[in-house]
């Protein structure tokens, strides 16, 4: 419930902000349980404006949000959100591979001067 508000706050400061709708739309499925509140995140997802205005992996990510929420059953709804899940993974995994490895030097160099370089 924590993230559902977040995203509503962040909706109520910003009602263009597509991404927040995206947000709580997500918030709204529980795979856990393989449930959903299916009626208040496709009221969450109907608020989302102009997706033209949208950078080109916002889209993607409402659109596979849309498969999440759409009119098959459940487990194909799944299936096919999990799809374009992995589409968008695969279209994005050079930025996702320069930020892990930007991440990594960053993380190596800050355990490297704790521990091997003498203290101040």
């Amino acid at each position: 419930t924590e993230a559902l508000e977040a995203f509503q706050q962040a909706t109520k400061a910003d009602s263009n902000f597509a991404m927040g709708y995206w947000g709580e739309a997500m918030a709204h499925n529980y795979p856990l349980w393989e449930q959903q509140d299916f009626r208040s995140a496709k009221a969450a997802l109907s608020k989302i404006s102009d997706v033209s205005k949208l950078t080109r992996r916002e889209q993607d990510y409402v659109n596979a949000v849309q498969l999440l929420y759409g009119d098959e059953e459940k487990q194909a709804r799944d299936k096919a959100y999990s799809n374009a899940m992995k589409e968008i993974y695969i279209k994005y995994d050079e930025f996702t591979f320069h930020t892990f490895k930007n991440f990594s030097g960053l993380l190596f160099l800050i355990t490297y001067s704790y521990l091997c370089l003498p203290s101040i």
